[in-house]
């Protein structure tokens, strides 16, 4: 599982955006379904995880390609405002480390 920032981050400074992508690809032939199955464990952990205000899933497009593939999916997920994240495990990136153990699970 891939997770990333939209915005290009090669002049910028790295901060807190306030979301991130996580992107999915499952075996190359795999069908919508499985694939629903996996974006389905990933939304349910992320609608979980403290700090997570929205998530948003989209099964059978691959995000970092834009194109239409049965074996990916992407979960977006919005953050709480930062006012109501305090401190380092409360950002983004304390947020996606939580969540990449979680994945590891699946």
């Amino acid at each position: 599982y891939f997770m990333f920032r939209v915005v290009p981050t090669g002049f910028l400074p790295e901060e807190d955006q306030g979301y991130f992508i996580t992107n999915i690809q499952g075996p190359e032939g795999s069908s919508l379904q499985r694939t629903e199955e996996t974006v389905n464990q990933v939304y349910d952990i992320l609608k979980n995880t403290p700090g997570v205000a929205h998530t948003i899933s989209i099964m059978g497009l691959n995000f970092l390609t834009s194109a239409s593939d049965s074996n990916s999916g992407a979960v977006f997920a919005v953050l709480e405002p930062w006012s109501e994240r305090k401190g380092y495990k409360n950002s983004v990136f304390g947020i996606m480390e939580r969540v990449r153990e979680e994945y590891a699970k699946i």
